[in-house]
């Protein structure tokens, strides 16, 4: 592999090179770069002169102890170019070995310093530095011999961000380990010995769990610092600190539901691939268990902070359900949110729609097991919605980003509304200018699963891929530019900084 003489385009840093000592490999390079990462000690392990496509020396290991190194022109024997004469410039390429791995340098040899009375070549009197991430080489080049000094110690910055990206892994493991402890109930079952510490064995058999698969996933929690852990007794505990956010028991604190999201998300991986390549996008059916997920996440989350701060902080939506009302809730999933809603209103009467048939034959059968005959629940896909000036509350939750076609489904919602009703919209408390969402405690959450999931599957249908940070700004404007009159309603609520609510009035 070798580059022509008087090429153009010469790149800023070469990765992932490798020089073998039995393929001499030639570079033509205008500067000193490094590659890898470095320690303190290193070696001069292969020397290469050569200009064009022409090799023309080649000198095995040459061991150097210490940072610095001088590879004297008596060293290295056959320095000699072979005819003809380089024409401008020439390369020295060196390969040194740092702590297993390399580092590959390129010299520049310049025509005008080569002795006219022979074919011997000499290095130009130069001093060349490259930085690394771990570490800075430098070369210092005169007619006899070249040096090499290496700094080994890694930039703060650099040092910060290995640590950071080793913590990542960690945590994306640790997400891992957490989601499991939710599903099986795992989390629940270790909270309900506080506070004694209990065994693998005696866990697992409260949890109806094989032994081996929850003491290696102890091992995980503990090493995560989510369960202590007495050595000598070789028992387990979960602090009551940490119980509340891991547990059922605590409704809208429990954070452990998220963790979900990261196997899910990662099971499309392969599909959001091509369609990063080719565009396009996954359509709902392809997220296996994501449903099921958001069903558990807005009937802990969002559904209970519906009940005790949203309707309570709108006396007239609550005075509207309290004397008897009739709600919609576009894409209401299994419909759990409003079918406390009709427990809790007896007068008013309450409809899910969604496109999902199971979640409806869900809905429908919770209904039955429930007794109530004020709710009822039906297959409907908004982009054919056709009631006119029906109802007095319409309810939607995370799902106008979704859609393929979001402006007209806020019209056919304007439309089916009384001409006193009322819109709420949850969705995701986030600007259109990422510059806004840094300080979001979600926010690398949320970009995910909107890149992976809410992006695509509106993609898929033709839609705009509107995503979960379409914006606030956006949101108003869109409510205004559908035809709704009054849209300066905006609930953020402290203790849920990632979720707002839109309270729009006909």
């Amino acid at each position: 592999m070798a580059s022509q003489v008087g090429c153009s385009v010469i790149p800023n840093r070469i990765s992932g090179a490798k020089v073998e000592p039995s393929v001499p490999m030639l570079y033509r390079i205008a500067d000193l770069y490094g590659i890898y990462s470095a320690a303190s000690n290193f070696r001069i392990s292969t020397l290469v002169i050569g200009v064009g496509t022409t090799i023309n020396a080649w000198r095995e290991s040459v061991d150097v102890a210490g940072t610095s190194a001088i590879l004297s022109a008596t060293e290295c024997p056959a320095l000699n170019w072979s005819s003809p004469i380089p024409p401008i410039e020439g390369v020295m390429l060196l390969l040194v070995r740092v702590a297993g791995r390399r580092y590959v340098l390129y010299l520049r040899l310049r025509q005008n310093q080569i002795p006219k009375t022979n074919n011997t070549i000499a290095a130009a009197p130069d001093t060349l530095e490259a930085d690394n991430a771990q570490s800075k080489l430098t070369l210092e080049a005169n007619p006899l011999n070249v040096t090499i000094k290496m700094s080994a110690a890694p930039s703060e910055k650099a040092q910060a961000f290995m640590q950071k990206l080793v913590q990542t892994l960690n945590h994306g493991a640790l997400c891992l380990m957490i989601s499991i402890g939710y599903r099986t109930g795992l989390f629940d079952t270790l909270a309900g010995f506080y506070p004694e510490f209990v065994t693998s064995q005696a866990l697992a058999s409260k949890a109806n769990l094989n032994e081996r698969y929850v003491r290696e996933w102890l091992g995980a929690v503990v090493i995560g610092e989510i369960v202590e852990y007495n050595s000598e007794a070789k028992t387990y505990r979960l602090p009551k600190e940490h119980a509340p956010y891991l547990t059922r028991a605590f409704g809208a604190e429990n954070y452990s539901i998220y963790s979900q999201y990261i196997p899910i998300l990662g099971s499309v991986e392969d599909g959001i691939i091509q369609c990063f390549k080719n565009g396009g996008g996954l359509r709902e059916e392809a997220f296996t268990r994501f449903h099921e997920l958001m069903v558990d996440e807005t009937h802990l989350a969002v559904g209970s902070v519906l009940h005790s701060v949203v309707l309570p902080g709108l006396p007239q939506l609550h005075d509207k359900l309290k004397s008897g009302s009739k709600l919609v809730d576009v894409g209401c999933g299994r419909g759990k949110i409003i079918l406390d809603l009709a427990k809790t209103f007896p007068n008013s009467t309450f409809v899910g729609y969604d496109i999902s048939e199971h979640l409806i034959a869900a809905a429908n059968a919770d209904v039955a097991s429930s007794g109530l005959t004020n709710i009822s629940f039906r297959v409907q896909d908004i982009a054919q919605l056709q009631e006119v000036g029906e109802y007095d509350v319409v309810l939607t939750i995370h799902t106008i980003h979704d859609l393929a076609d979001p402006a007209g489904a806020l019209k056919r919602i304007h439309g089916a509304l009384k001409a006193d009703g009322v819109f709420v919209m949850q969705d995701a408390s986030f600007s259109h200018e990422l510059e806004k969402n840094k300080n979001q405690i979600f926010g690398v959450g949320v970009y995910a699963v909107s890149t992976i999931h809410c992006t695509s599957v509106s993609l898929a249908e033709g839609g705009p891929g509107l995503g979960m940070t379409w914006g606030t700004e956006n949101v108003v404007k869109l409510l205004k530019e559908t035809g709704f009159s009054k849209t300066e309603d905006i609930i953020e609520l402290p203790h849920d900084p990632s979720r707002v609510w839109y309270v729009s009035w006909k």
